[in-house]
């Protein structure tokens, strides 16, 4: 075939590892210079705030609720968010990214990338961290998301983004908790972070890790 077209991306890209099947199809049908729609997919990942989330998840259960003092069950409900990690499915506002500049995780051409090479994505990534002014914000985890590229030779290249200064998508954007929040100055500190994406033993999914490694 000349062309073969598939949405196959899943959330934070990788989810559902549906690539595989496009990888195969190409493999056995695509001819020699054929295009693969999309063309290349990129995974990008920011540090992020999520204190309102938790404002409304955890600070819900406060000291004088109704006239009683629910704040025992913060433990519970922050337990609970933690639970759900990663968030596949969150809606991220621009202004809860902590650093002006985002960082690729994993970047590849469906041209010529092999089902092996989505068994597992590893980086160390390091920002640059600010809080855009509010003095509360702390770091929480990291957001994820990905553009797709639609590129050939006969017209210009196309991008489908899901980041969180995009137009929104159902992909939406995933987030990944740390297991504790941490403040930081305004202005000024860099966070090195190791990132691992693993595929489970069910290939569907992904185990994700991370690991700060430096803080300066």
């Amino acid at each position: 075939v000349d062309v073969i077209v598939s949405e196959w991306m899943g959330f934070y890209l990788w989810h559902e590892s549906m690539a595989v099947s496009v990888i195969t199809a190409r493999d056995r049908w695509l001819r020699p210079g054929g295009l693969m729609m999309p063309s290349q997919a990129t995974l990008y990942a920011a540090p992020v705030s999520m204190d309102d989330v938790l404002a409304e998840k955890v600070g819900f259960w406060a000291p004088d609720l109704y006239g009683l003092d629910f704040s025992p069950l913060q433990a519970a409900a922050h337990s609970a968010l933690l639970a759900n990690n990663p968030k596949i499915d969150a809606a991220v506002k621009p202004e809860q990214l902590l650093s002006a500049s985002h960082q690729v995780v994993s970047e590849v051409d469906m041209h010529t990338v092999s089902a092996e090479d989505l068994a597992s994505f590893r980086s160390r990534l390091k920002f640059g961290l600010h809080k855009g002014g509010r003095a509360e914000k702390r770091l929480h985890g990291l957001c994820f998301w990905f553009d797709v590229d639609f590129e050939c030779a006969a017209g210009p290249k196309t991008t489908l983004s899901t980041a969180p200064f995009a137009p929104p998508t159902h992909w939406f954007q995933t987030i990944v908790l740390f297991g504790k929040a941490f403040d930081f100055a305004d202005e000024g500190d860099e966070v090195c972070l190791d990132i691992a994406l693993e595929q489970d033993e069910n290939p569907r999914h992904y185990n994700i890790s991370l690991e700060v490694v430096e803080w300066s």
